[in-house]
């Protein structure tokens, strides 16, 4: 199974190997560091569970049992929170999960996310929102 960030919904930018998520309709945000932060990138290029597990496994040594239960907790618990949805069709086969270390979850470790809800009003009322179909910057015409 693979999934899809929920664009333009949810918007994320990795910085300093940490990702920062943030849902904009919510106004929560969301911060994934570790295997959290390998593993959403992986989620982003389409990658299906098993491959990532496998991935992980090699890598690691990881136990393929709990890998692949840690990979299926941690994007139910993305979905629960509105930020990722599974893809019905297989397009995430095939998808290269890299070759370099930064790429290699080494050490992996049961990936997590913090949720930060302290700035939603802050966000919420951001003229993020008011945008185009295309999308920030793109403001949306003046017309009542």
């Amino acid at each position: 199974m693979s999934f899809r960030i929920n664009t333009p919904d949810v918007t994320h930018e990795l910085l300093d190997g940490e990702v920062i998520v943030v849902h904009v309709v919510t106004g929560a945000y969301y911060s994934l560091g570790g295997s959290a932060a390998t593993i959403w990138g992986w989620l982003d290029r389409g990658a299906e569970i098993e491959a990532m597990c496998d991935r992980i496994v090699a890598l690691n040594g990881a136990d393929p049992e709990s890998t692949v239960a840690d990979l299926h907790r941690f994007t139910a618990d993305l979905q629960a929170e509105g930020l990722i949805s599974p893809l019905q069709s297989a397009a995430g086969s095939g998808v290269s999960l890299g070759e370099s270390a930064e790429d290699g979850i080494v050490p992996f470790t049961s990936p997590k996310f913090e949720k930060y809800s302290d700035m939603e009003e802050l966000l919420l009322v951001d003229p993020i929102h008011e945008v185009s179909p295309q999308g920030w910057p793109e403001k949306l015409p003046d017309n009542p």
